[in-house]
């Protein structure tokens, strides 16, 4: 069975019933999906998303969740072997090794962090899709002025 059978004969009914709400003019709009468990999410979410037409923002409950239904995600819709430019997929971790203690920098973390900010403010008219969790969203990032003013510039 492919991917895209299981999804026909999965997300029919589920589609039918979030589609409209997707669907309305309203500006912002949140849907809570209950009953749902392991990749049945991503794949939920790939056949609603399709081709997004703007931003999808993505909470779950915490980093390993998140992790675990980015991964899905970006299998799902072909986007792991994009280089970041041109990713549509996008995970956005917290910069700290442990969610209650700030003093530990995870450095790889800090940098997809930081590349993925950049990417969204320098480009906001992007449709992405974002997964992240609540003490990501609750880290403090930068603006763009205030980077720009400590931006220090090398010339041979």
């Amino acid at each position: 069975m492919t991917i895209e059978e299981l999804q026909a004969q999965f997300c029919n009914k589920e589609i039918a019933q979030i589609a409209p709400m997707l669907q309305s003019t309203d500006s912002a709009k949140t849907i809570q999906l209950n009953g749902l468990t392991g990749s049945s999410y991503p794949l939920l979410a790939t056949k609603l998303i399709g081709n997004p037409s703007s931003t999808q923002l993505f909470v779950l409950s915490n980093r390993e969740r998140a992790a675990y239904f980015y991964n899905d995600l970006e299998k799902l819709l072909d986007d792991h072997n994009t280089p970041l430019p041109y990713k549509k997929v996008h995970y956005l971790p917290s910069s700290y090794k442990r969610a209650h203690t700030a003093e530990e920098i995870d450095k790889s973390n800090a940098k997809l962090r930081s590349e993925i900010v950049n990417k969204i403010s320098t480009h906001p008219e992007g449709n992405y899709i974002i997964v992240t969790y609540p003490e990501a969203l609750a880290e403090k990032v930068a603006k763009a002025e205030q980077v720009e003013e400590h931006i220090l510039h090398l010339h041979k």
